[in-house]
């Protein structure tokens, strides 16, 4: 296992980094339509090689243009059932040597009409290059001839601006609808004590840069209110500030899954080019982000097809083609290109799995250093808290209880963090709970994160089964007992506190199931606060 990056080299001293993907629909499965797409695509690429294209090209049949440093080259499959265009570009970088950038693009009908593409770079470099990755603008100019659509939906090449409450809604109910298909970038416009009419960063030239991988919205300052109400203050955004709600955003997210950027607004005395400096700081981590999950968020295969896929397929066609009617000097050259067709693939996947080999040593380092983080910063904390007890001091002193259920999730993340994690399952639960006596659950929930985990945590807990407070016990669930899955295991959830005798009655029943974390050295809540009638899963 390598445990650094610079000790990693490279079978031939160049990685191929793959910087983003992009996969859409083109709007029409007309002729006319697709070739003018493909058309686009050449005039692109052209401009690139530096160089015109051959004949073949513009008749969109395969070609190779053998530019030094800039070469390019296209192939095509057609049938009655399909027909897919693929075409490669690789252009030099103009101001760093030995790094060359590659350009996939697939055009192609099956069942649909698509548009796939891949950015990659190629290079030396060891560590990771600080580049600010843009969709190139082919994408943008198809959109504006022919249109894209992304699930069901045309895919907008402008900012959404949110200009009224129902807007604002509409807007909540996209960013956690599961379905959604690319990370929306919320960007707000100050508070009006700021004179600011419009956000820090540019939304237009965001969006001409992420077209196809981001969804680029503004909030003015009198709709943000709407946000912290339906998600939360800390899922919300606002006061000049951008977050990047990512796929799969929920109520019950971590925050720290959805980055929130601070940009400092201009005052008087500040230097244009301070200010603009730190815009172009927020707008490049943008740009990486959304790059990253582009990424993730189209398969290669599904909504991405590679330019070695269709090529090797061309080949092996090609030669299939020929049968056993053809010269057996046109058979060895058709099976020389397909050999070498797949040679070049299998050293463009070699080259991709060191770099994915590379990355994943940077994650599993990253993660060992967060986590001895954590525990230094756990055990910090625990020594400040035994520190006031010393004094004769409460370390919860200063909480005040919540009164409703619709903040107990938050009152428990913003009070209790890193010594109570809410399950998802239990945060839902909370949210249509009928126990009245919300005190006495924060009271308990409050227990668990001192004198429990207190307990547990310097090795006296084999066995808490005692009273909390009158009427209420700490104790094993017994026949209620349940399993729950955490960090990738399941976890059986086996201790619970309980009130209300033996009566089930939803008002007056309270029962907290948890199970304590050794490794996170926190308490884990799987349901609260009614009796669990079922087994969970």
């Amino acid at each position: 296992m390598r445990d650094t990056f610079s000790e990693f080299q490279p079978r031939r001293g160049v990685w191929e980094r793959e910087i983003l993907r992009v996969g859409a629909v083109l709007r029409t499965t007309e002729e006319p339509e697709v070739e003018e797409a493909r058309r686009v695509v050449l005039k692109w690429a052209e401009k690139r090689v530096g160089s015109s294209l051959p004949r073949q090209a513009w008749n969109f049949d395969a070609f190779e243009c053998p530019v030094a440093g800039r070469e390019c080259a296209a192939v095509r499959i057609k049938s009655d059932s399909e027909d897919v265009w693929a075409i490669r570009a690789n252009d030099p970088d103009k101001t760093i040597p030995q790094r060359t950038w590659t350009t996939e693009v697939v055009v192609g009908r099956y069942n649909r009409t698509y548009l796939s593409l891949r950015l990659l770079m190629s290079s030396s470099e060891r560590e990771e290059p600080h580049i600010e990755p843009a969709v190139p603008a082919l994408v943008r100019q198809i959109h504006d001839q022919v249109g894209l659509v992304s699930g069901t939906k045309l895919i907008n090449h402008e900012p959404w601006i949110v200009e009224s409450d129902g807007a604002a809604e509409s807007l909540i109910s996209r960013l956690v609808d599961p379905k959604r298909k690319m990370p929306q970038v919320v960007l707000t416009v100050p508070n009006d004590s700021t004179g600011a009419s419009a956000p820090l960063l540019d939304p237009y030239d965001l969006a001409r840069m992420t077209i196809g991988i981001a969804e680029i919205v503004v909030v003015p300052a009198r709709f943000t209110w709407i946000l912290t109400r339906f998600l939360s203050k800390r899922l919300s955004v606002f006061g000049g500030a951008v977050r990047v709600y990512l796929q799969g955003f929920s109520e019950d997210s971590n925050p720290y899954d959805h980055e929130l950027f601070f940009i400092r607004p201009t005052l008087p005395d500040d230097s244009a080019n301070a200010n603009g400096s730190e815009q172009d700081r927020v707008r490049g981590e943008l740009q990486r982000m959304i790059a990253r999950s582009s990424v993730r968020q189209f398969r290669l295969g599904y909504e991405v097809l590679p330019y070695r896929t269709v090529r090797d397929r061309y080949h092996k066609l090609n030669r299939e083609k020929l049968g056993d009617v053809a010269t057996v000097q046109d058979r060895l050259d058709a099976a020389y290109r397909q050999i070498e067709s797949l040679k070049d693939n299998l050293e463009s996947v070699e080259q991709e799995n060191d770099w994915y080999a590379t990355q994943y040593d940077l994650a599993e380092s990253r993660a060992r250093e967060a986590e001895d983080a954590r525990r230094t910063a756990n055990h910090r904390i625990q020594g400040l808290e035994e520190r006031l007890r010393s004094r004769g001091e409460d370390p919860n002193a200063g909480i005040d209880l919540p009164d409703d259920w619709r903040s107990f999730s938050e009152w428990c993340y913003e009070n209790l963090r890193g010594r109570i994690v809410l399950l998802s399952s239990a945060k839902v639960e909370i949210k249509k709970a009928k126990f009245e006596d919300v005190s006495l659950a924060a009271r308990c929930v409050l227990w668990l994160a001192s004198y429990y985990r207190d307990k547990r945590l310097h090795g006296h807990g084999s066995d808490l089964r005692m009273s909390v407070e009158d009427g209420v016990h700490n104790d094993r669930c017994g026949g209620d007992g349940f399993p729950v899955e955490w960090n990738g295991n399941n976890v059986d959830v086996d201790w619970h506190i309980k009130s209300g005798g033996n009566t089930r009655e939803p008002r007056r029943c309270l029962r907290i199931y948890y199970f304590w974390d050794d490794a996170s050295q926190q308490v884990v809540i799987a349901s609260m606060p009614a009796h669990v009638h079922n087994n969970l899963t």
